[in-house]
């Protein structure tokens, strides 16, 4: 080993951590300024937009390239996984990381990015390239992982000259400045007193290292003149479901919250609602928005039902939904699994109500156990291009007891001053526990238990070290997003980590802490959920998508309000079935069988007073009309045409309400039709009275005539704003033989020729309008129509003349209006 003299020692620790990023933006323009400063490494951060734009390092000759290959960004360095920028790094070594066949470059060198140069930059002299390398693994060795460290001090413990390096690393890394702070430790103490006597002698350089890790048209409904009454009739019960959609997207703040563009459109839309096939394409695109980032609207219930989260037993239907939301939306955005963990919003946790108090403390005590081991696992040099260690590294560390011992002690000072000691209770801190010497005397065989813990949770990282490292290949769109949805679920894996607590030395006689497995599944539970439902986003299954959000709506909120229906409610129903009981049982003392039968009648009743007290009955509401509705917005996004746009719709129609002139008017005249079913009784003139009077004819009925309407009226007489309508309808022609035919066949483009008095038939009614739908219900009398039944080929006729007296249930389908007079 060559000695190194102190005024060395000295430059090398202070020209350490003299590494530079430089930042290059979308114009090209460099920060911070290029001087003529040396450094130790030097990082080019170049963004996206210069995707396969060339990159050229020429050395202190100004003509040869450093990275003689294509020298582009995309080919020779690959994008970030986090921003998609490029990172490019040239370290102490000279070598440009990554690049294998590049040329090592010279202390002087210069940059051209899209044949721009951008600046000459320099590197510090290298004071003596064959300085030892003292890690086991012959590598060049970078402070700041736990596992580099404890390598390195377990290789160095004794030797005087390396003393003075693992007092600096003890000080800049693990706050321990003075021989007071070692004894604090008893991992450390024993092995490491020489470094704190005497003059240090000598050391080993130090590299910091600045992270560059990175239409509807309708028109498709039905088609033709003939097709008329049925597209009619079709449409108008679209605009009924369209106006209970904006209705209850308006009254449901969680459908609200869920669905806020679709919501905002169909205020946008309001009273004219009626045209709502004017809007079909920008509908399709906000139900396609808001699908999108239901994982990130998910977190608004929790602000709907702020007071209900709060209560007993819910708080942790909180923490899961924000947590799981969390972990998707930075997976979404490209953040790292490691920075993902290190950024836990651990204020989740915080505020639980007294009886969770508890159970959330050790979960959050966990989530910091699992965020400080990860930091551990880190990896420091740069060179290796991974976030954590990998294997080799990990299994050189836990086959060394020494090292592993050493880890502890650093874990156990890298708890105090950055974790707050772990803390799980108000009794119990992973600091106190582990830093006791009966765990220091029982290392010898605790050491396994140990080993096999950070094996485990190596796994863990080690599999998304590859996963990241393959995103780099280039594969399918379909390929690349199977590849997420796999990395997403990895990531909670890891993060799950924190039920493996429990394996190791010190927790084994913790009570609150080894509850931990049992008392985190439904945390775990929505979590996966939650990374589902953004996996099924990611792969375009949108009816999945759905799917998940209304399972997890019905977790978190849905489920927990059933089960916490107040207690004063269930003791009735509980009061009710023993009284039920006791009077089957006293009825029937011979008959168990007897007894049984209105018992089990009574809890089908007592279900249903829980299921409607208000909260329940509401909570179940809105679960089903999101599954209905959230399926329509699915089905419409996957629509491939205007014909499967169509069918989306009539799959959800209900009647709900779209003739609303005569319903609201104080007085209206129109040319109308109605078309729905009717009943009644057909008297054919010298052929059959009908005495007695019988009902014996149904079908399709679909005239055509005058109506006279009222609105807010039934039967004339003033119902205020009541909603209904009464109108006498005078008919003139009736299309129920060919509405009838065209609802079944809307393909055939000419059916066989149909006079006009052949639907000629007058009649009288009166119609009944249904408040909030167009249907009305009709009664009156009518000559029938001579056309009986229409077919592809022939038509069927009445030879007699017959009088209809019927009952009807109608769309109501105004035509043209022709005079209205509002309410003053």
């Amino acid at each position: 080993m060559k000695c190194i003299t102190l005024s060395v020692l000295f430059l090398l620790i202070f020209t350490s951590a003299n590494a530079q990023i430089f930042n290059v933006d979308p114009s090209g323009k460099v920060s911070p300024t290029v001087t003529s400063t040396k450094f130790n490494s030097i990082t080019f951060i170049v963004d996206k937009k210069f995707k396969n734009k060339k990159f050229e390092i020429y050395l202190a000759d100004g003509t040869t390239i450093a990275n003689t290959n294509n020298a582009t960004l995309e080919s020779d360095f690959s994008r970030n996984v986090n921003d998609l920028n490029y990172t490019i790094t040239i370290g102490q070594d000279r070598k440009i990381l990554g690049c294998n066949g590049c040329l090592d470059v010279t202390d002087d060198f210069s940059v051209k990015l899209d044949n721009k140069v951008i600046g000459s930059f320099h590197l510090l002299q290298l004071i003596n390239p064959d300085i030892e390398k003292v890690i086991p693994s012959n590598e060049i060795y970078y402070p700041g992982s736990v596992v580099n460290d404890a390598l390195f001090i377990a290789a160095a413990i004794g030797t005087q000259t390396k003393a003075g390096t693992i007092k600096k690393i003890l000080e800049s890394q693990y706050r321990i400045v003075n021989v007071t702070d070692l004894n604090t430790n008893l991992f450390l103490k024993t092995d490491l007193q020489y470094v704190y006597r005497g003059t240090p002698q000598g050391g080993l350089s130090l590299k910091g290292l600045g992270s560059a890790v990175g239409g509807l048209d309708v028109t498709n409904i039905a088609d033709g003149l003939a097709k008329f009454i049925v597209k009619r009739t079709k449409e108008e019960l679209s605009v009924a479901f369209f106006q209970k959609f904006k209705d209850d997207l308006d009254t449901y703040k969680d459908l609200k919250s869920l669905f806020p563009q679709t919501h905002g459109l169909l205020m946008v839309i309001d009273q004219e609602i009626y045209t709502y096939s004017n809007y079909i394409n920008n509908l399709r695109e906000a139900f396609r928005a808001d699908i999108n980032v239901l994982d990130e609207s998910l977190p608004k219930i929790v602000d709907n039902h702020d007071t209900f989260f709060k209560l007993e037993k819910n708080y942790i239907f909180k923490v899961s939904l924000l947590s799981g939301c969390y972990l998707s939306s930075k997976l979404k955005h490209d953040v790292h699994p490691g920075d993902i963990l290190q950024g836990f919003p651990l204020n989740y946790f915080d505020g639980a109500p007294t009886a969770d108090k508890s159970k959330i403390e050790v979960l959050k005590g966990g989530i910091q156990t699992i965020q400080l081991f990860s930091e551990s696992l880190k990896e420091s040099n740069p060179e290796k291009g991974k976030y954590w260690v990998d294997n080799a590294k990990l299994r050189e560390l836990v086959n060394n007891p020494t090292a592993i011992k050493i880890y502890l002690g650093l874990l156990l000072q890298v708890a105090k001053y950055k974790y707050n000691d772990v803390i799980y209770s108000s009794s119990a801190n992973l600091y106190t526990l582990l830093n006791d010497q009966k765990y220091v005397d029982s290392f010898s065989q605790d050491y396994p238990k140990y080993k096999q813990f950070v094996i485990s949770l190596n796994g863990k990282t080690e599999e998304l070290n590859k996963m990241i490292k393959d995103f780099d290949v280039k594969v399918s769109d379909s390929v690349k997003v199977e590849q997420y949805a796999k990395y997403f679920k990895a990531t909670v894996q890891l993060v799950q980590s924190v039920t493996e607590i429990t394996n190791l030395p010190v927790f084994a006689n913790v009570t609150d802490v080894n509850t931990i497995v049992k008392d985190s599944k439904s945390y775990f539970d929505v979590a996966y959920q939650v990374t589902d439902l953004v996996s099924a986003i990611n792969r375009k299954r949108y009816p999945e998508a759905i799917n998940n959000v209304v399972l997890i709506y019905k977790t978190i909120y849905v489920t927990p309000v059933k089960e916490q229906v107040p207690t004063d409610v269930k003791e009735l129903t509980k009061k009710e079935k023993i009284a039920i009981a006791e009077k089957a049982i006293s009825a029937a003392e011979t008959d168990s069988q007897q007894a049984i039968g209105p018992v089990l009648n009574s809890d089908i009743e007592i279900t249903k007073k829980i299921n409607n007290y208000p909260t329940s009955k509401d909570a179940n509401y809105v679960l089903t009309v999101m599954a209905k509705y959230g399926a329509f917005m699915a089905n419409m996004i996957e629509a491939k045409n205007s014909n499967e746009v169509a069918e989306a719709i009539e799959s959800v129609a209900l009647p709900v309400g779209s003739a609303s002139i005569k319903r609201k008017s104080n007085f209206n005249v129109s040319l109308n039709a109605y078309c729905g079913l009717f009943t009644g009784s057909e008297i054919i003139k010298d052929v059959d009275p009908n005495k007695p009077f019988k009902f014996n004819s149904y079908g399709v009925t679909a005239p055509i005539g005058i109506s006279i309407s009222k609105g807010n009226s039934i039967f004339f007489i003033p119902a205020s704003k009541s909603g209904f309508s009464t109108s006498f309808f005078i008919s003139l022609v009736d299309l129920g033989a060919i509405a009838a035919y065209r609802f079944q066949d809307t393909t055939t483009e000419q059916v066989p020729t149909i006079k006009l008095g052949d639907i000629f038939s007058p009649g009288l009614f009166m119609s009944i309008g249904i408040p909030k739908t167009p249907i009305s219900v009709n009664f009156g009398a009518q000559t029938g129509p001579n056309l009986r039944k229409v077919t592809s080929t022939t038509n069927d006729y009445s030879k007699n003349t017959y009088v209809r007296y019927s009952v009807s249930v109608c769309v109501d389908i105004p035509l043209l209006n022709l005079y209205t007079k509002s309410h003053q």
